[in-house]
Formats: structure tokens, sequence, C-alpha cells
């Protein structure tokens, strides 16, 4: 804030006053609108998005929790989640019980 009251009206005598061939403001305008209409470089980062960095650790880190806070699993809890035996074998021992009721006497 400037207490001179008569600063706008010398600052105006001093713009009247100089020669308008004197003023750089067009070549400052001119190089502002260069600089302003270039295309920006672009970016030579691979990297993905902030957000998505996040998400990923955020979920690798649930991932590690839940992982490690399960109980450890012993041999008769692992032979309940093994899974029933191929649907080929089922049909072939079904195919023998069935050929074996047909035989006749």
């Amino acid at each position: 804030m400037n207490h001179d009251e008569r600063f706008e009206e010398r600052l105006r005598e001093l713009v009247h006053a100089s020669d308008p061939g004197d003023d750089p403001t067009p070549a400052w305008k001119a190089g502002i609108l260069a600089a302003a209409t270039t295309e920006p470089a672009p970016s030579q980062s691979f990297a993905p998005p902030r957000p998505l960095l996040i998400a990923w650790a955020i979920a690798w880190t649930a991932i590690a929790l839940l992982s490690w806070s399960n109980p450890v699993e012993t041999e008769n809890d692992l032979s309940t989640a093994i899974a029933p035996a191929s649907p080929v074998s089922v049909l072939l021992a079904n195919r023998s019980a069935l050929i074996r009721h047909l035989e006749l006497p």
C-alpha cells in the first residue's frame, strides 16, 4: 500500500513522457505468449499414477496380513481339503462296477 497520493498520477506522467518505442511490454507479451502456446514435452516416466501405486501397496499389505493371520494347517486338515478324484477315474470305476453287476451267472 502506497501512502503517496500522487503516486498514480506520477506513474501516468512517466508513461506518457516516455517514448512509446522504448516500451518493452510488447516484447514481454510476445515472449509470454510464445511460451504459453508451446506444447509441453511429454513426460518420460513409465511409472503408474500415484493413486494406483498407493492402492497396490494397500492391497499387498492386506494380502500379507491376511495370509500371516491364518493358523498353520496340520496334515489332518489338509487331507479334508484334497479334491476328489478326477472325473475320468470316477467314471471308469463306476463302469467297472456296472459291468460286474451285469455279469450273468
